[in-house]
């Protein structure tokens, strides 16, 4: 299959700053787990995550691809299969930084409510007191 991208200026910055994003969280998630805060099955589980994210990042990179795929057409496919993920073990399983790369994918075309799924089951599922999307325990401490 042969990709072409056609972007605005706009949609090409924005794609930018999304794996821009995705490799600040790879890099987030490498300091967590050499301070010893990932389990090694977390840490196999976000190893084949990255490769499917370096495999699509690959894929648009219109300077090495080869062929029609509207980007904006594939992020409101993501988007709109993401939004039937509700099982907030699979989002909890994101570090913050790559739960809001997600996020901000879904509000970049509009769809603040997905963005708001995929940060609140990643919320629940983030049991570091340390991290930004922390909500407590059961009682309510924080």
């Amino acid at each position: 299959m042969a990709i072409t991208l056609n972007l605005t200026e706009r949609q090409a910055a924005g794609l930018a700053e999304l794996i821009a994003l995705a490799q600040r969280g790879r890099e987030d998630f490498e300091a967590q787990t050499a301070a010893g805060d990932y389990s090694a099955e977390d840490q196999a589980a976000a190893a084949a995550r990255w490769l499917a994210a370096q495999d699509a990042i690959k894929a648009v990179d219109t300077q090495r691809c080869c062929g029609p795929l509207n980007a904006l057409e594939a992020v409101e496919e993501w988007v709109e299969k993401a939004r039937y993920m509700y099982d907030c073990d699979a989002w909890g399983s994101f570090t913050c930084s790559e739960a809001e790369a997600f996020a901000e994918l879904a509000r970049s075309i509009g769809r603040d409510e997905v963005a708001k799924m995929i940060i609140e089951c990643h919320a629940e599922g983030d049991d570091d007191p340390e991290d930004d999307h922390y909500k407590g325990t059961e009682n309510g401490e924080r």
